[in-house]
């Protein structure tokens, strides 16, 4: 069984803050609720706020939704990669 390995998002140390403009999974607790945005990103200038990709087309997001990050109790993220074992059928 697979162990996703996420990342605690605290605003003041760098280290834990995602890749700009990389697709991840962020997870968020909102008054004791957790939230799943299964497709989003950081930009590239502003680490208050992280946003909800609600189409795309092929990588590019064609219409987003801005999260702030003051909302959230607390916020972890992890990258977006393919299982190892995924085959890709053509």
């Amino acid at each position: 069984m697979a162990q996703i390995n996420w990342t605690r998002f605290i605003k003041d140390d760098e280290s834990t803050h995602p890749e700009p403009a990389t697709e991840i999974m962020i997870t968020g607790l909102v008054n004791g609720k957790a939230k799943l945005f299964s497709h989003a990103y950081f930009g590239f200038f502003h680490d208050d706020i992280f946003y909800e990709v609600l189409s795309s087309k092929g990588s590019v997001a064609t219409k987003r939704k801005e999260h702030n990050i003051a909302d959230f109790d607390d916020i972890a993220w992890v990258y977006l990669e393919a299982p190892s074992w995924w085959i890709d059928k053509k």
